[in-house]
């Protein structure tokens, strides 16, 4: 049993620390700024504004069905108005997520 249990134990500490690690957290150099032209924030403006809608219609519906109430309902509301509003401001662009390592950049 001991046997085994050496072999196991020898085997773990021989594939744990040869396997490489830096393949996992290699930051992706993804620093290209994208700017919308005039045309394409009018056309991605109008889906979010038609997708919002049906967001705020079926809202609607549920409130209709008692399947929320009123108050949950007009809140729900309200906060898609927000959400619709912030993504205006950015001009509908996706939000850019920050990496977990952006302290390391700094330093540099």
């Amino acid at each position: 049993m001991r046997k085994y249990l050496f072999i196991f134990t020898l085997c773990s500490f021989l594939f744990g620390f040869l396997t490489p690690i830096t393949t996992f957290g290699a930051p992706e150099n993804t620093n290209n700024e994208v700017k919308l032209t005039e045309e394409q924030q009018k056309e991605i403006s109008v889906l979010q504004k038609e997708l919002f809608t049906k967001k705020k219609e079926i809202i609607t519906k549920y409130m209709e069905y008692g399947v929320i109430s009123e108050k949950q309902g007009k809140e729900m509301l309200a906060h898609i108005e927000r959400h619709y509003e912030k993504k205006k401001e950015h001009n509908f662009m996706p939000p850019k997520h920050r990496k977990h390592c952006e302290h390391d950049k700094k330093g540099s």
